[in-house]
């Protein structure tokens, strides 16, 4: 029995068939392209934020890596296999531990968290690091893994110890220098003092926020004009504010101060924020009245010889 002969029905079936299919071949190496391109954007984005996303599912026995968490870790996608086992290795030593029970308990809560840590990158370098991290759960609600993220933030902490270090610095010179420091909101008038200043005029030694009109009552009468004049200047002209001035002291005594500050904070162009230092220079101010007596005593002296 012979073949029976193609319709022209057949014969445009299966052109629209075949055209289907090649357009439907177009479509898909025009999707693989545009994922290959944003794939490689995101490689990109991931390793100039220095981040990285991973994943791990258990039920297949595999750990996903981004392109960004081999950057971080300083190692070669086509050369190293990510496991549980040779991530945790990858940590300093001190953080292996806590990492592991972190997933652990995670794993147990179905939660998600955030770490700290520092890695050893495969070039010897130390790395901080932050570590988030998700658990996934089925429709069950049992465990089915973990993904999260990995980012790099070890300019970050050394711009922290680098600031923590300056502050330690500044706190130790204004140690030395007995000086209490001050931190006035024009706004609200309210002014952060610190310890220091209870001690000079015999207030509570703890750093507390009083109003600006409770510390200008204790400004002696007769220098009070001055200094809120020094205070205008520089507030409205911009001129250097350093005044020596009287504050009552809480057992009577009146006392001596130098205060120095400057504006830090504007808002179109006025200052919102200052902030200051203040010393007590009563030792000094008695010295100085105690040597001009004596060189008047002395020129008196002169001059009646």
């Amino acid at each position: 029995m012979g073949l029976e002969p193609i319709s022209a029905l057949g014969i445009l079936a299966a052109c629209l068939g075949l055209a289907a299919a090649f357009q439907w071949i177009r479509e898909r190496r025009k999707l693989e392209r545009a994922y290959a391109r944003l794939a490689a954007e995101f490689a990109e984005t991931e390793e100039v934020a220095l981040n990285g996303h991973w994943a791990d599912d258990p039920r297949r026995g595999m750990t996903h890596w981004s392109p960004g968490v081999y950057h971080i870790f300083g190692l070669d996608p086509k050369k190293y296999r990510p496991t549980w086992t040779d991530t945790i290795a990858l940590f300093v030593a001190e953080y292996r531990d806590l990492l592991t029970q972190e997933l652990r308990a995670l794993q147990l809560s179905g939660g998600h968290g955030y770490l700290e840590a520092r890695i050893h990158r495969s070039d010897g370098d130390i790395r901080d690091v932050v570590i988030t991290a998700r658990c996934k759960t089925d429709s069950r609600g049992n465990y089915n893994g973990m993904a999260g993220v990995i980012s790099d933030v070890t300019d970050l902490k050394a711009a922290e110890r680098a600031i923590a270090d300056r502050e330690e610095q500044l706190q130790r010179a204004v140690s030395a220098a007995r000086a209490a420091m001050w931190d006035w909101d024009l706004d609200t008038n309210a002014v952060y003092i610190s310890s220091r200043f209870g001690e000079i005029v015999g207030l509570p030694t703890d750093p507390w926020m009083p109003s600006g009109d409770l510390l200008g009552s204790l400004v002696h009468p007769l220098d009070r004009p001055r200094l809120e004049g020094a205070l205008q200047d520089h507030i409205n002209g911009g001129v250097p504010f350093e005044i020596e001035f009287r504050l009552r002291h809480t057992d009577g005594r009146v006392i001596w101060v130098q205060s120095r500050g400057r504006a830090v904070a504007f808002r179109n162009g006025k200052p919102t924020r200052m902030v200051g230092s203040m010393l007590d220079v009563s030792q000094r101010r008695e010295m100085d009245a105690a040597l001009a007596q004596k060189q008047q005593t002395l020129e008196l002296a002169v001059a009646a010889s």
